[in-house]
């Protein structure tokens, strides 16, 4: 999936998608946690 075509697309997961990649560049999960779809896996 590519960021930058979700973002022109405005798609919805675009917010969730971000914060993994920032989760796995810097091993800070704590930012996932404030999404429902993250907290159901």
């Amino acid at each position: 999936m590519n960021l930058e075509r979700l973002r022109r697309e405005e798609d919805p997961r675009l917010e969730l998608l971000e914060a993994v990649a920032r989760t796995l560049k810097d091993g800070n999960t704590s930012r996932l946690d404030a999404f429902e779809e993250w907290r159901d896996l």
